[in-house]
């Protein structure tokens, strides 16, 4: 995305004290509305923001501010959002010092070093302090060999600007493994005979400068021609465009999105028509290229392990063809959500992009989960039962989140009921154990 405003540092002041404590909590009233601090999930967006970090408002129900922290700890739930404290982060103490809250963190917390650890503590801190309404906040471990206290108000954690006339644009490549696009930033002084659609696609031919990204074009391919009417670029790309699709399938659909998300990151850009030789192109891979393509940013990385985001594998299937098809996806897991849970939650909310559709029947909600002796007790409601009453759509449905949990460590099987019980379905048995190798789904 074009930028005017370059992240140039992060300016970070915290003082250190050292304190005696006592033994009050604060509290605060039910109902009301507070903000919880977190990190901004992409880079991009910090275009029209002056901090990477930002708030979101809860309504809150608990009194204590141990209640508050555990609420505070599972995560924002705004996907613009991202939690900055590493998976299993949790409060072992509460305590004042001289009014001002002592908070003893778990180990996890002190395992970030460097700006993370800034930026964790900075969201930490404005969260305390907004809910105590105290001017600063001490952290410290078990131990107390680690102790800071921070004053929001002291703590600077910023975007500086550059008064230039050049500008920064980004452009997405692959990372090595095939799974996410990964931004990087590109900056020029473009000439009025230059347009910003056209430098940014010639930076994505000439490849990344990262040696751990790779080339998104085929060697030989050249741009032909690019306009922009009314919010729709048209890219006219030579022959050796094609040769992208002898890779895999996901390969292929990884590439037309690093071109896409690469210019409808430009203001005027909202969808991409792909033309070769000046002829359309009807499919690429198992994308279908008749209509004009919109950004889709699911597939864009990188992977937030500190965050807690964990790589996952989402069933989809393709609209043309009915196809099984795997997306990585980035699945967010709270601090006391097991990892089960989490990945079948996003799989329930999954929104692929145009071409493709999640089978799971929308508005499936999950009632319980559980994993023990290497079998996954999942209950889901009624809503699964697909609507289309066909072996096809149900043996879809129950494929995907089969596969999806078998591929977890520690699950072999799936045993589902719905709404409690072992029936519902007309074409699968879930009265037995359920295997991913064991579902065919008809073609």
């Amino acid at each position: 995305m074009k930028a005017v405003i370059r992240v140039q540092a992060l300016i970070i002041a915290a003082a250190i004290l050292f304190s005696g404590c006592s033994m009050a909590e604060g509290i605060r009233e039910q109902g009301t509305s507070v903000s919880m601090y977190y990190e901004y999930r992409d880079v991009e967006q910090l275009k029209e923001i002056d901090s990477v970090v930002g708030a979101e408002q809860r309504r809150v129900e608990v009194l204590s501010l141990w209640d508050f922290l555990d609420e505070y700890l599972r995560g924002p739930s705004s996907d613009a959002l991202i939690s900055p404290f590493p998976a299993g982060t949790g409060v072992i103490d509460i305590q004042y010092a001289n009014s001002t809250p002592v908070i003893t963190l778990s180990g996890e917390f002190f395992t970030l070093v460097g700006i993370e650890l800034s930026i964790a503590g900075c969201c930490m801190a404005k969260t305390v302090c907004e809910y105590t309404g105290r001017d600063s906040v001490i952290l410290k471990d078990e131990t107390d060999s680690i102790r800071f206290e921070i004053d929001p108000a002291r703590y600077v954690l910023s975007n500086m600007a550059e008064n230039e006339t050049n500008e920064s644009f980004t452009v997405y490549f692959p990372d090595k493994d095939w799974r996410y696009l990964i931004p990087e930033t590109r900056d020029a002084t473009l000439s009025n005979n230059d347009t910003e659609a056209a430098f940014v696609l010639r930076k994505l031919i000439e490849g990344p400068e990262n040696n751990q990204l790779e080339k998104v074009f085929s060697e030989g391919t050249e741009l032909l021609g690019i306009s922009v009417i009314d919010g729709l670029c048209t890219v006219n790309l030579s022959a050796g465009f094609l040769d992208g699709m002898d890779g895999t399938a996901y390969r292929s659909f990884l590439t037309v999105y690093a071109i896409v998300n690469t210019l409808t990151g430009l203001d005027d850009i909202g969808s991409v028509q792909f033309l070769v030789e000046g002829e359309p192109v009807p499919q690429y891979g198992p994308l279908p290229m008749e209509s004009p393509i919109s950004r889709y940013t699911e597939c864009i990385g990188p992977l937030r392990t500190a965050s807690g985001e964990v790589d996952v594998n989402i069933y989809v299937r393709t609209e043309a063809e009915r196809t099984a098809f795997s997306m990585p996806c980035r699945v967010k897991q709270t601090i006391s959500e097991p990892l089960a849970e989490a990945v079948v939650r996003r799989a329930l909310s999954f929104e692929p992009p145009a071409g493709f559709y999640n089978p799971i029947p929308f508005g499936t909600d999950l009632i319980s989960i559980s994993v023990s002796g290497g079998v996954c007790y999942l209950d889901l409601s009624e809503r699964f039962i697909p609507a289309e009453d066909t072996e096809q759509a149900e043996k879809e449905a129950v494929w995907s989140l089969v596969s999806l949990l078998t591929q977890l460590d520690g699950i072999s099987s799936v045993v589902l009921t719905i709404g409690g019980e072992s029936t519902g379905l007309s074409y699968v048995d879930i009265s037995e154990p359920l295997y991913r190798d064991r579902i065919r789904t008809p073609e």
